[in-house]
């Protein structure tokens, strides 16, 4: 007996975006994940000065900083992560992440350790696809 509802087919025609959108999202949050994993505390003002343009992201960030400040967060005592800034080749199937905006030395080989770090079966990602 088949159930129709867990089908390929069925589960393909439901994608709420294409696969390569999809694909490219969960990307952007990976590497996000790697930024923060590199990254180190810092304190407000710098943060702020990182977000730069950005107004969105200061206008977030300052919500942040109230939000937490009302339940007794101190951010001098327990600062914010600030990610370190990768840059990317969006080619590349090996090396995507080519250079990183840190005083860590060891910041570029982490970041791409990170990428492809240890996996554990059945998830392995094979050398070749």
């Amino acid at each position: 007996m088949s159930n129709e509802t867990n089908s390929p087919l069925t589960t393909w025609n439901s994608l709420a975006a294409p696969v390569e959108v999809g694909h490219l999202s969960a990307a952007l949050c990976h590497y996000g994940n790697i930024s923060y994993r590199i990254g180190a505390p810092a304190p407000t003002p710098r943060i702020n000065d990182a977000l730069g343009t950005v107004s969105v992201a200061g206008e977030v960030h300052r919500e942040l900083q109230q939000h937490l400040g009302t339940h007794g967060i101190d951010l001098a005592k327990q600062p914010f992560q600030l990610g370190a800034w990768l840059h990317l080749d969006a080619i590349s199937d090996t090396d995507a992440i080519t250079r990183v905006e840190s005083q860590d030395e060891f910041a570029l080989a982490r970041a791409r350790f990170l990428l492809r770090e240890v996996q554990r079966p059945p998830y392995v990602i094979p050398d070749q696809v």
